[in-house]
């Protein structure tokens, strides 16, 4: 079957049923057409049907005429659920705005508000006047940061600084032995040690008077002697520097030196101080002999670190003991005194024994309390038949004991 457009080009006549096959289809095309408006329409008048609707609702009560009778009935309906309708009633807005939250959740938000607020205004404020100008420089956050993150970051870097400025300043003028002594054994400095307010000041006073006002010539022999360097020219000369460091604490080249030499500071006296407590630290190395035989008293070598002519020595089980509990758990086991760096012991069961230290004890309160157990060291007792041989070597009346 030729459609018209190409029967045309072939110069072939058109029957009557090609004519009919071009109208049918024509009118399928209308009919699809149509069907599609009809869908679009019918989504289109249900949802102006549900708005109408909802105002139809909404305006229903106020078109509907009542009388005065079934006024009077719905005054009284309204009086009788008065009550209901307060007892739901939510928070009024005055209470929801101004309370809420625990007692922690309240500090903890207001502190936070507290810092965080005021950057934010800040944030803002400025964004909106940068997008009035767009050409300036956008810098979003105080002290010239581009995150809030910058911003935190100085603010800290400025407390450090001054903290350090402060505390360096008052050792230099107040404890010059508690200054010299942070750089040799910082973590044994006490509060004790520290001075008031008062007793620097006076200390700092009195090294002027002494100097100044004690000598009836003022000169600069008087100024340059040992004494007045020492009690006046110096605090003198320290309080100075401290002010312009003080005066310049936002400066880079100050942030910078401070915080190297606050890590420098903390990195070597850390090391110090975990350099000593290992030295100062009790540890067993090994131990001779490494086995011994059931209720044989024998004398055990005890090679150590920081070990104390007269301290005492225990024993735990290993199997049954330390392998299944915790140390303080595990009784302590066959007691002595270290004496001439060894212990005298005797076993009187089978197992693995681990030794344990602890310093003379001051009371027989607490004797299973204060031990340091090594348990990478173990003592194992044998039985003698054990040994390759017993039997030829042992009589037959002792072996049937």
């Amino acid at each position: 079957m030729l459609t018209r457009a190409r029967a045309r080009a072939t110069n072939q006549h058109i029957f009557v049923d090609d004519k009919w096959n071009d109208a049918y289809i024509q009118t399928k095309d209308e009919q699809i057409d149509m069907l599609q408006a009809q869908r679009v329409l019918k989504s289109w008048e249900e949802d102006h049907e549900h708005a109408e609707d909802s105002d139809a609702d909404d305006s229903e009560d106020d078109d509907r005429w009542i009388s005065e009778d079934d006024s009077d009935d719905e005054e009284d309906d309204d009086v009788a659920s008065q009550p209901t309708k307060q007892k739901q009633r939510h928070p009024v807005p005055a209470a929801t705005w101004l309370a809420g939250g625990g007692f922690l959740e309240n500090v903890g938000w207001t502190m936070m508000a507290a810092g965080i607020a005021p950057m934010l205004t800040y944030a803002l404020a400025n964004q909106c006047s940068q997008r009035r100008r767009p050409a300036r420089r956008r810098t979003e956050w105080p002290l010239q940061s581009g995150s809030l993150f910058g911003t935190l970051m100085k603010a800290y870097t400025n407390l450090l600084t001054l903290a350090v400025v402060v505390c360096a300043t008052y050792y230099a003028m107040c404890s010059r032995d508690v200054f010299y002594s942070l750089f040799t054994r910082p973590f044994s400095v006490s509060l004790a040690s520290l001075q008031s307010a008062r007793v620097c000041q006076a200390s700092l006073l009195s090294g002027w008077h002494s100097c100044v006002g004690g000598s009836t010539s003022f000169s600069a022999q008087v100024l340059l002697s040992p004494d007045c360097l020492h009690h006046s020219v110096f605090p003198a000369a320290v309080l100075t520097v401290m002010t312009l460091l003080l005066a310049n604490f936002h400066r880079f080249w100050l942030k910078a030196l401070v915080l190297t030499t606050t890590l420098t500071f903390l990195l070597k006296h850390g090391i110090t101080e975990l350099e000593a407590e290992r030295r100062a630290a009790i540890e067993i190395f090994s131990l001779d002999p490494s086995f011994a035989f059931v209720n044989e008293r024998i004398f055990v070598v005890i090679d150590g670190q920081n070990l104390e002519q007269g301290a005492e020595v225990a024993w735990a089980p290993y199997w049954g003991g330390l392998q299944q509990h915790k140390v303080h758990l595990v009784p302590k086991l066959y007691a002595s005194r270290v004496h001439n760096g060894g212990v005298f012991v005797t076993f009187d069961q089978l197992n693995e024994f681990v030794p344990c230290y602890r310093r003379r004890p001051v009371s027989n309160s607490d004797d299973q309390i204060g031990y340091k157990c090594f348990e990478h060291l173990r003592v194992r007792v044998k039985d003698q038949r054990s040994v390759p041989g017993w039997s030829l070597l042992t009589p037959k009346e002792d072996r049937d004991l």
